[in-house]
C-alpha cells in the first residue's frame, strides 16, 4: 500500500492541479462528484488510483491533495468549477493578499501567516491503525478506545454531540477514527484473539456499537499459553483473515503512517501470534512504522510459569529460523559433495 499527497502551490500549481485531477478522474472513471459509475466499466478492477484518492464511507473518492494560494482568485476557479464537489472545502486554502511576484512576501511576510494552516491540513492526511492481540491487547484496547471517545466527545454509538462543545474545532482524532457517511466515527482498529471470551466482553460492552463487527476477529481455541500454538498451528489458521481485515482498513486511509500493536510478551497469543503478525506486516507494509505497546512478564504476577519462556523466542525466533535454514542447506551441500567423491572412487 502506497499513498502520495499532492500539494499545489500558487497560480501555476493550482491550475496544473485542476487539470491533472480532471485527467485522473477521466482515466479512472471517477465522476465530478467523486462517485464511480455503478457498472464500473471504466477503471473496473483497477484500484491503483487509491495511491492518489481516498474513499469515504459513502463511496466518494477524494483526492489526496491540498491547493494553496495567498489570494483566492485562482483557487475560486476550482471551488466553482466542474469538479468542485470532488474536493473537501478544507483542501482549498487561500489567504487575503497575494505575494505580488515578490519572493520575500511569499517566504517571510504574507506566506508566514498561512503556513501553519497548510501544514495542519497536510498533517490531517495521516492515519494509524491499532491492532489489539490476545487477552492483554484486547483489554488494553477496550479501555483505550473508551478513553479516546471521552477525550474527543464521541458517544458510545460513534456519534458526536450535535453542539460539538467537547472536542469542537479539533479533528485530530481522524488519525484514529474514520467517519462514515452517516457521521459515525469508527475506530481504525482490529481486535484479535484465538478464542472468543475476551473479545465477547467488547462485543457486549458499553461501546459495542462503536465498532464494526468485522473488526472483532476470534478463533475457536486459545493458544494455551503456548508460543508454538500461537505462531505455528492455531495462529496460522487465522492470520490471513486478520491481514485481510487490516488491508481493508489500510485502503480507507488517506496516508497510512503505521501500526500500533498492543499485546503481551508472556501469553501464547500475545507472543506467538504477534510474532507471526509482525513478520507478515513487515512483508506487506515494510516501510510503515510498527510501534508495539507490550506487557512484559513479571514473576510476582505471572498467571503461567511459561510466560518468561514465551517472551524469549518472541525476540529472536526469526534470526534463529534463518540460522537453522542456512545450517540445513550447508549440511545438505556437504552430504552431496561426499556422495560425489565416493562415486569417483
Amino acid at each position: 500500500m502506497r499513498e502520495c499527497i499532492s500539494v499545489h502551490v500558487g497560480q501555476a500549481g493550482v491550475q496544473i492541479g485542476n487539470a491533472c485531477w480532471e485527467l485522473y478522474c477521466l482515466e479512472h472513471g471517477i465522476q465530478p462528484d467523486g462517485q464511480m459509475p455503478s457498472d464500473k466499466t471504466i477503471g473496473g478492477g483497477d484500484d491503483s488510483f487509491n495511491t492518489f484518492f481516498s474513499e469515504t464511507g459513502a463511496g466518494k473518492h477524494v483526492p489526496r491533495a491540498v491547493f494553496v494560494d495567498l489570494e483566492p482568485t485562482v483557487v475560486d476557479e476550482v471551488r466553482t468549477g466542474t469538479y468542485r464537489q470532488l474536493y473537501h472545502p478544507e483542501q482549498l486554502i487561500t489567504g487575503k493578499e497575494d505575494a505580488a511576484n515578490n519572493y520575500a512576501r511569499g517566504h517571510y511576510t504574507v506566506g508566514k501567516t498561512i503556513i501553519d494552516q497548510v501544514l495542519d491540513r497536510i498533517r490531517k492526511l495521516r492515519e494509524c491503525i491499532s491492532i489489539h492481540v490476545g487477552q492483554a491487547g484486547v483489554q488494553i484496547g477496550n479501555a483505550c478506545w473508551e478513553l479516546y471517545c471521552l477525550e474527543h466527545g464521541i458517544q458510545p454509538d460513534g456519534q458526536m454531540p450535535s453542539d460539538k462543545t467537547i472536542g469542537g474545532g479539533d479533528d485530530s482524532f481522524n488519525t484514529f477514527f474514520s467517519e462514515t457517511g452517516a457521521g459515525k466515527h469508527v475506530p481504525r482498529a482490529v481486535f484479535v484473539d484465538l478464542e472468543p471470551t475476551v473479545v465477547d466482553e467488547v462485543r457486549n460492552g458499553t461501546y459495542r456499537n462503536l465498532f464494526h463487527p468485522d473488526q472483532m476477529l476470534t478463533g475457536k481455541e486459545d493458544a494455551a499459553n503456548n508460543y508454538a500454538r500461537g505462531h505455528y498451528t492455531v495462529g496460522k489458521e487465522m492470520i490471513d483473515n486478520v491481514l485481510d481485515r487490516i488491508r481493508k482498513l489500510a485502503d480507507q486511509c488517506t496516508g497510512l503512517q503505521g501500526f500500533l500493536i498492543f499485546h503481551s510478551f508472556g501469553g501464547g497469543t500475545g507472543s506467538g501470534f504477534s510474532s507471526l503478525l509482525m513478520e507478515r506486516l513487515s512483508v506487506d507494509y515494510g516501510k510503515k512504522s510498527k510501534l508495539e505497546f507490550a506487557i512484559y512478564p513479571a514473576p510476582q504476577i505471572s498467571t503461567a510459569v511459561v510466560e518468561p519462556y514465551n517472551s524469549i523466542p518472541r525476540e529472536d525466533l526469526a534470526a534463529l529460523e534463518k540460522d537453522y535454514e542456512e545450517v540445513g542447506v550447508d549440511s545438505a551441500d556437504a552430504e552431496g559433495e561426499e556422495e560425489d567423491e565416493g562415486d569417483e572412487y
